[in-house]
């Protein structure tokens, strides 16, 4: 005992070597004890959070579920967001006829009108026309407008506007040209007998 307690060293160096021994001991309680038990409290507290977050937000939507409900009632019953048509023929007609009522509700005068080659995307075909349009910067915008809120659903791509020449052709000193891509959709009912697009 005497041989190996003289072994250990003394003073200051002994002092560190305790202090080392202390930590890796700490260490070694903390790795086998006490870190799981943090690690599942703090994983336990990530739960109680999630949950009442949770719960808050099913407690707001059940608040606002009833008023949800009459807006919801309140809203007019639209149609079908497809372009009728049994062929893409009859579906590019009636477009032509939406776009010619709304150019002329809004005061717009169609120039010209082409049909675009339909295109298959999905279950359902794109009809497209290329139209032109002369009318005041505001009455395009109500045009467009009415194409993105009207049923059956419209889209316009590849808008280009253009100063309109008035003494040539007529029109109001402040009307623009512009010519665009309208876009419907129909239901694809050849999609499964293997149409070509």
């Amino acid at each position: 005992m005497k041989a190996s307690s003289s072994s250990l060293p003394e003073g200051r160096r002994g002092q560190i070597l305790a202090c080392a021994l202390l930590v890796i001991a700490l260490f070694l309680v903390w790795s086998v004890a006490l870190g799981p038990v943090f690690g599942l409290y703090a994983a336990r507290a990530h739960r109680i959070a999630v949950a009442e977050e949770t719960l808050e937000r099913m407690r707001h939507l059940q608040e606002i579920l009833p008023h949800l409900r009459l807006t919801a009632a309140r809203l007019p019953q639209e149609g079908s967001r497809l372009i009728e048509g049994s062929s893409d023929a009859i579906a590019g007609a009636n477009l032509q006829d939406l776009v010619q009522k709304i150019a002329s509700t809004q005061g717009a005068d169609l120039g010209s009108t082409e049909t675009l080659t339909p295109v298959r995307d999905g279950h359902y075909r794109r009809i497209g026309l290329h139209i032109t349009l002369t009318a005041p910067y505001a009455v395009l915008v109500h045009v467009l407008t009415s194409f993105e809120t009207s049923t059956p659903a419209m889209v316009s791509d590849a808008l280009h506007l253009h100063l309109h020449e008035a003494e040539s052709e007529g029109a109001a000193p402040d009307s623009m040209s512009c010519d665009m891509n309208v876009f419907a959709y129909r239901r694809d009912t050849g999609a499964q007998k293997g149409s070509a697009p």
